[in-house]
């Protein structure tokens, strides 16, 4: 095994794509998504099979201090779609962290 990688926005388009080929390419896989209602409603099913998951949002420190434990490198790619992207900015699609 290469060593254990994060892929956070795992579980969107590109960081699942991402990820799965990092888990063919032999490293340990975590993959992190909060799961924002902007982004997906509920658990995607293109999160690759054999990479352990972390559901949460990285601006909480418990989080993201739990994310990068263990781990040798990240790939960073969590987007929003972009027709989404008003909701969210408004607060309409509120990240989990914001509430309150």
């Amino acid at each position: 095994m290469a060593g254990v990688l994060i892929v956070t926005g795992g579980a969107g388009f590109v960081g699942s794509h991402v990820a799965a080929r990092l888990l063919e390419a032999g490293h340990g896989m975590r993959v992190g998504d909060a799961l924002l209602p902007a982004a997906h409603d509920g658990r995607p099913p293109g999160m690759p099979d054999g990479a352990e998951v972390l559901v949460g949002d990285l601006r909480d420190p418990a989080v993201a201090h739990a994310a990068v434990r263990g781990v040798t490198g990240i790939s960073h790619q969590p987007a929003i779609m972009e027709e989404r992207m008003a909701e969210f900015a408004t607060g309409a699609l509120r990240a989990p962290a914001a509430r309150g």
